[in-house]
Protein backbone atom coordinates (compact mmCIF):
# COMPACT_ATOMS: atom_id res chain seq x y z
CA UNK A 1 0.00 0.00 0.00
CA UNK A 2 0.96 3.17 -0.49
CA UNK A 3 0.92 5.57 2.09
CA UNK A 4 0.83 9.90 1.71
CA UNK A 5 3.12 11.37 4.20
CA UNK A 6 3.88 14.68 4.81
CA UNK A 7 5.38 14.22 8.03
CA UNK A 8 2.56 15.66 9.99
CA UNK A 9 0.44 14.98 12.60
CA UNK A 10 -2.26 12.67 10.93
CA UNK A 11 -0.15 10.81 8.69
CA UNK A 12 2.70 9.65 11.29
CA UNK A 13 -0.40 8.45 13.14
CA UNK A 14 -1.64 6.53 10.10
CA UNK A 15 1.76 5.41 9.00
CA UNK A 16 2.10 3.99 12.83
CA UNK A 17 -1.44 2.29 13.54
CA UNK A 18 -1.08 0.93 9.94
CA UNK A 19 2.83 -0.70 10.72
CA UNK A 20 1.15 -1.75 14.24
CA UNK A 21 -1.99 -3.25 12.97
CA UNK A 22 -1.57 -4.27 9.25
CA UNK A 23 0.64 -7.05 8.28
CA UNK A 24 1.22 -5.80 4.47
CA UNK A 25 4.29 -3.83 2.82
CA UNK A 26 4.09 0.19 3.18
CA UNK A 27 5.76 2.24 0.56
CA UNK A 28 5.79 5.50 2.84
CA UNK A 29 5.44 8.08 -0.05
CA UNK A 30 6.44 12.20 0.87
CA UNK A 31 6.04 14.67 -2.13
CA UNK A 32 7.93 17.80 -1.15
CA UNK A 33 5.78 20.79 -2.64
CA UNK A 34 8.89 22.61 -2.08
CA UNK A 35 6.61 25.57 -1.07
CA UNK A 36 8.15 26.40 2.50
CA UNK A 37 11.58 26.34 1.64
CA UNK A 38 14.41 24.67 4.38
CA UNK A 39 11.32 23.79 6.29
CA UNK A 40 9.68 21.27 3.22
CA UNK A 41 13.22 20.12 3.36
CA UNK A 42 13.02 19.13 6.77
CA UNK A 43 10.00 17.59 6.57
CA UNK A 44 11.01 15.55 4.08
CA UNK A 45 13.79 14.19 5.93
CA UNK A 46 12.24 13.97 8.79
CA UNK A 47 10.15 11.16 6.50
CA UNK A 48 13.21 9.88 5.61
CA UNK A 49 14.07 9.18 9.18
CA UNK A 50 10.84 7.80 10.23
CA UNK A 51 10.97 5.06 7.40
CA UNK A 52 14.34 4.17 8.53
CA UNK A 53 13.62 3.83 12.03
CA UNK A 54 10.19 1.66 11.11
CA UNK A 55 12.66 -0.48 9.23
CA UNK A 56 14.42 -1.60 11.89
CA UNK A 57 11.45 -2.42 14.09
CA UNK A 58 9.21 -3.77 10.95
CA UNK A 59 11.31 -5.59 8.35
CA UNK A 60 10.93 -6.03 4.90
CA UNK A 61 7.93 -4.35 5.16
CA UNK A 62 8.98 -1.07 4.85
CA UNK A 63 9.84 1.04 1.72
CA UNK A 64 10.32 4.65 0.45
CA UNK A 65 9.55 6.99 -2.10
CA UNK A 66 10.00 10.72 -2.54
CA UNK A 67 9.31 13.64 -5.41
CA UNK A 68 8.65 17.11 -5.96
CA UNK A 69 6.60 18.64 -8.47
CA UNK A 70 8.20 18.65 -12.59
CA UNK A 71 7.56 22.12 -12.33
CA UNK A 72 7.70 24.23 -9.55
CA UNK A 73 4.43 25.24 -8.34
CA UNK A 74 4.83 29.00 -8.14
CA UNK A 75 5.74 29.08 -12.04
CA UNK A 76 2.31 27.55 -13.07
CA UNK A 77 -1.01 29.88 -13.21
CA UNK A 78 -4.09 29.07 -11.58
CA UNK A 79 -4.95 28.30 -8.23
CA UNK A 80 -1.74 27.25 -5.94
CA UNK A 81 -3.50 25.09 -3.71
CA UNK A 82 -5.21 23.19 -6.69
CA UNK A 83 -2.10 22.86 -8.42
CA UNK A 84 0.06 21.06 -5.14
CA UNK A 85 -3.05 18.81 -5.11
CA UNK A 86 -2.70 17.84 -8.83
CA UNK A 87 1.02 17.39 -8.94
CA UNK A 88 0.76 15.33 -5.71
CA UNK A 89 -1.78 12.94 -6.33
CA UNK A 90 -0.79 12.39 -9.73
CA UNK A 91 2.91 11.68 -8.80
CA UNK A 92 0.97 8.75 -6.10
CA UNK A 93 -0.77 7.82 -8.94
CA UNK A 94 2.56 7.44 -10.68
CA UNK A 95 4.31 5.59 -7.12
CA UNK A 96 1.62 2.94 -6.94
CA UNK A 97 1.96 2.14 -10.60
CA UNK A 98 5.51 1.77 -10.67
CA UNK A 99 5.27 -0.86 -7.30
CA UNK A 100 2.27 -2.42 -8.04
CA UNK A 101 0.59 -1.19 -5.64
CA UNK A 102 -3.65 -1.22 -5.93
CA UNK A 103 -3.90 1.22 -3.15
CA UNK A 104 -3.52 4.54 -1.97
CA UNK A 105 -3.98 5.78 1.54
CA UNK A 106 -3.93 9.21 3.04
CA UNK A 107 -5.10 10.81 6.63
CA UNK A 108 -7.79 12.94 6.38
CA UNK A 109 -9.68 12.82 9.53
CA UNK A 110 -13.25 13.70 10.55
CA UNK A 111 -12.00 17.06 11.55
CA UNK A 112 -11.05 17.70 8.00
CA UNK A 113 -14.67 15.99 6.87
CA UNK A 114 -16.28 19.22 8.78
CA UNK A 115 -14.21 21.79 7.26
CA UNK A 116 -14.99 20.46 3.47
CA UNK A 117 -18.40 20.38 4.10
CA UNK A 118 -18.59 23.37 6.08
CA UNK A 119 -16.65 25.48 3.18
CA UNK A 120 -18.66 23.65 0.31
CA UNK A 121 -21.84 24.87 1.88
CA UNK A 122 -20.05 28.74 2.43
CA UNK A 123 -19.23 28.41 -1.31
CA UNK A 124 -23.31 27.78 -2.25
CA UNK A 125 -22.91 23.99 -2.97
CA UNK A 126 -25.61 22.05 -4.40
CA UNK A 127 -26.71 18.63 -2.34
CA UNK A 128 -23.52 16.77 -3.68
CA UNK A 129 -21.23 19.04 -2.24
CA UNK A 130 -22.88 18.52 1.61
CA UNK A 131 -21.06 14.65 1.10
CA UNK A 132 -17.98 16.14 1.65
CA UNK A 133 -14.78 13.93 1.44
CA UNK A 134 -15.53 10.54 0.03
CA UNK A 135 -13.66 7.42 1.93
CA UNK A 136 -13.14 5.64 -1.20
CA UNK A 137 -12.45 6.85 -4.58
CA UNK A 138 -11.18 5.33 -8.08
CA UNK A 139 -8.17 7.63 -9.34
CA UNK A 140 -7.53 5.09 -12.55
CA UNK A 141 -8.57 1.53 -13.48
CA UNK A 142 -6.71 -0.11 -10.83
CA UNK A 143 -5.35 2.10 -8.46
CA UNK A 144 -8.48 3.18 -5.56
CA UNK A 145 -7.74 6.30 -2.82
CA UNK A 146 -8.50 5.16 0.58
CA UNK A 147 -9.20 7.46 3.48
CA UNK A 148 -9.35 5.01 6.48
CA UNK A 149 -9.19 7.95 9.20
CA UNK A 150 -12.49 10.06 8.01
CA UNK A 151 -14.63 9.05 10.75
CA UNK A 152 -11.89 9.86 13.36
CA UNK A 153 -11.56 12.73 15.37
CA UNK A 154 -8.04 14.90 15.09
CA UNK A 155 -8.05 14.96 18.68
CA UNK A 156 -7.94 11.00 18.95
CA UNK A 157 -5.36 10.93 16.63
CA UNK A 158 -3.13 13.49 18.82
CA UNK A 159 -3.87 11.31 21.95
CA UNK A 160 -2.75 8.44 20.47
CA UNK A 161 0.66 10.47 19.21
CA UNK A 162 1.00 11.87 22.86
CA UNK A 163 0.17 7.74 24.23
CA UNK A 164 2.91 6.71 21.98
CA UNK A 165 5.70 9.11 22.67
CA UNK A 166 5.89 10.05 18.72
CA UNK A 167 6.99 12.97 17.36
CA UNK A 168 5.66 14.79 13.92
CA UNK A 169 6.57 18.05 11.91
CA UNK A 170 4.71 21.51 12.52
CA UNK A 171 3.53 22.95 9.11
CA UNK A 172 3.63 27.11 10.69
CA UNK A 173 0.99 28.06 7.40
CA UNK A 174 -2.21 25.46 8.95
CA UNK A 175 -1.54 29.01 11.64
CA UNK A 176 -2.72 31.11 8.91
CA UNK A 177 -5.71 32.39 8.15
CA UNK A 178 -5.21 34.09 5.18
CA UNK A 179 -6.08 30.93 3.94
CA UNK A 180 -9.93 30.11 4.06
CA UNK A 181 -9.82 27.10 4.72
CA UNK A 182 -7.51 27.66 7.62
CA UNK A 183 -10.08 30.25 9.23
CA UNK A 184 -12.39 27.77 9.13
CA UNK A 185 -10.52 25.39 10.99
CA UNK A 186 -8.71 27.81 13.06
CA UNK A 187 -11.81 30.31 14.11
CA UNK A 188 -15.32 29.95 13.01
CA UNK A 189 -15.46 25.71 13.46
CA UNK A 190 -14.61 26.32 17.11
CA UNK A 191 -16.76 29.34 17.48
CA UNK A 192 -19.56 28.05 16.61
CA UNK A 193 -18.95 25.10 18.76
CA UNK A 194 -19.01 27.68 21.42
CA UNK A 195 -21.67 29.02 20.42
CA UNK A 196 -23.82 26.11 19.68
CA UNK A 197 -22.63 24.29 23.41
CA UNK A 198 -21.38 21.54 21.16
CA UNK A 199 -18.96 19.59 18.71
CA UNK A 200 -20.11 21.55 15.31
CA UNK A 201 -17.07 19.31 13.62
CA UNK A 202 -19.53 16.02 14.89
CA UNK A 203 -22.79 17.09 13.47
CA UNK A 204 -21.21 18.18 9.99
CA UNK A 205 -19.36 15.11 9.73
CA UNK A 206 -23.10 13.43 10.47
CA UNK A 207 -24.71 15.40 8.00
CA UNK A 208 -22.11 14.45 5.37
CA UNK A 209 -22.86 10.32 6.53
CA UNK A 210 -26.24 10.85 5.87
CA UNK A 211 -26.46 12.96 2.78
CA UNK A 212 -24.29 9.92 1.32
CA UNK A 213 -26.87 7.62 2.35
CA UNK A 214 -29.33 9.79 0.40
CA UNK A 215 -26.87 9.95 -2.56
CA UNK A 216 -26.33 6.68 -3.05
CA UNK A 217 -30.03 5.89 -3.60
CA UNK A 218 -30.47 8.44 -5.89
CA UNK A 219 -27.44 8.01 -8.17
CA UNK A 220 -28.63 3.94 -8.66
CA UNK A 221 -31.90 5.61 -9.64
CA UNK A 222 -30.28 8.24 -11.91
CA UNK A 223 -27.91 5.89 -13.39
CA UNK A 224 -30.76 3.63 -14.66
CA UNK A 225 -32.25 6.80 -16.59
CA UNK A 226 -28.50 7.39 -17.59
CA UNK A 227 -28.37 3.68 -19.54
CA UNK A 228 -32.01 4.08 -20.59
CA UNK A 229 -32.04 8.02 -22.09
CA UNK A 230 -28.06 8.84 -22.86
CA UNK A 231 -26.27 8.70 -26.41
CA UNK A 232 -22.39 8.15 -25.66
CA UNK A 233 -21.08 9.72 -28.55
CA UNK A 234 -17.49 8.74 -27.46
CA UNK A 235 -15.45 10.10 -24.22
CA UNK A 236 -15.77 13.80 -24.64
CA UNK A 237 -19.55 14.01 -25.89
CA UNK A 238 -22.78 12.70 -24.61
CA UNK A 239 -26.26 13.84 -25.71
CA UNK A 240 -29.41 13.64 -23.56
CA UNK A 241 -32.84 13.87 -24.63
CA UNK A 242 -34.76 17.41 -23.33
CA UNK A 243 -38.28 15.95 -22.98
CA UNK A 244 -36.97 12.61 -20.58
CA UNK A 245 -34.89 15.50 -18.81
CA UNK A 246 -37.87 17.76 -18.55
CA UNK A 247 -39.93 14.69 -16.61
CA UNK A 248 -37.12 14.40 -14.22
CA UNK A 249 -37.06 18.04 -13.03
CA UNK A 250 -34.38 20.57 -12.08
CA UNK A 251 -32.64 18.37 -9.10
CA UNK A 252 -32.89 14.86 -11.18
CA UNK A 253 -31.34 16.92 -13.82
CA UNK A 254 -28.71 18.11 -11.72
CA UNK A 255 -28.17 14.83 -10.58
CA UNK A 256 -27.47 13.56 -14.37
CA UNK A 257 -25.29 16.25 -14.93
CA UNK A 258 -23.21 15.19 -12.16
CA UNK A 259 -23.49 11.32 -12.76
CA UNK A 260 -22.64 11.96 -16.45
CA UNK A 261 -19.59 14.22 -15.18
CA UNK A 262 -18.45 11.38 -13.10
CA UNK A 263 -18.91 8.60 -15.19
CA UNK A 264 -16.60 9.84 -17.73
CA UNK A 265 -13.88 11.23 -15.28
CA UNK A 266 -14.65 14.87 -16.52
CA UNK A 267 -12.48 17.75 -14.38
CA UNK A 268 -15.52 18.64 -12.14
CA UNK A 269 -13.95 21.92 -11.14
CA UNK A 270 -16.55 23.54 -8.58
CA UNK A 271 -20.37 22.92 -9.63
CA UNK A 272 -22.39 25.85 -7.38
CA UNK A 273 -26.23 25.97 -7.09
CA UNK A 274 -25.99 28.61 -10.18
CA UNK A 275 -24.72 26.37 -12.35
CA UNK A 276 -27.00 24.05 -11.64
CA UNK A 277 -29.91 26.79 -12.19
CA UNK A 278 -28.50 27.80 -15.24
CA UNK A 279 -28.31 23.93 -16.50
CA UNK A 280 -32.00 23.75 -15.57
CA UNK A 281 -32.89 26.78 -17.35
CA UNK A 282 -30.97 25.40 -20.47
CA UNK A 283 -33.06 23.00 -20.81
CA UNK A 284 -35.96 25.05 -21.32
CA UNK A 285 -34.18 27.29 -23.22
CA UNK A 286 -34.24 27.31 -27.27
CA UNK A 287 -30.62 27.06 -29.02
CA UNK A 288 -29.10 28.31 -26.30
CA UNK A 289 -25.76 27.20 -24.86
CA UNK A 290 -23.74 27.00 -21.17
CA UNK A 291 -20.36 26.97 -20.17
CA UNK A 292 -19.59 24.92 -16.66
CA UNK A 293 -16.46 24.66 -14.76
CA UNK A 294 -13.66 21.74 -15.84
CA UNK A 295 -14.03 23.41 -19.86
CA UNK A 296 -17.64 21.55 -20.07
CA UNK A 297 -20.17 23.03 -22.87
CA UNK A 298 -23.64 22.45 -22.92
CA UNK A 299 -25.59 23.20 -25.71
CA UNK A 300 -29.43 22.99 -26.65
CA UNK A 301 -30.18 21.33 -30.00
CA UNK A 302 -34.14 23.06 -30.53
CA UNK A 303 -34.46 21.11 -33.89
CA UNK A 304 -33.52 18.06 -32.56
CA UNK A 305 -34.66 18.51 -28.81
CA UNK A 306 -31.48 17.21 -27.87
CA UNK A 307 -28.48 18.67 -25.23
CA UNK A 308 -25.18 18.29 -26.18
CA UNK A 309 -22.45 18.17 -23.37
CA UNK A 310 -19.27 18.07 -24.81
CA UNK A 311 -15.53 19.17 -23.37
CA UNK A 312 -12.00 19.24 -25.14
CA UNK A 313 -9.89 16.19 -25.26
CA UNK A 314 -7.76 16.38 -21.99
CA UNK A 315 -5.66 13.47 -20.58
CA UNK A 316 -4.79 15.19 -17.47
CA UNK A 317 -5.66 12.99 -14.17
CA UNK A 318 -9.13 14.84 -12.96
CA UNK A 319 -9.57 16.81 -9.82
CA UNK A 320 -9.45 15.45 -6.41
Amino acid sequence: MVVAVSGGADSVALVHLLAKECHQPLILAHFNHGLRGQESNNDCQFVMDMAQSLKTHYPNRIQLATGSPVEPLLDLRGNLEANARKARYNWLVQVARERGSQWILTAHHANDQAETVLFNILRGTGPSGLKGIAFKKKLDPEITLVRPLLEFPQETLRRYLLHSGLEFCQDATNQCNHFTRNRIRNEILPQLSRMMGKSVPSSLVGLAWHTRIIHRKERSRIRVWIAKHAVFAGPDEVILPVAALKLLGPYGSMSVLEQIIILLRWPRGFLTRAHYKQFWKLIGAKNKSLALPGGITCFHHIQKQTLLLKRPRDQSLNAF
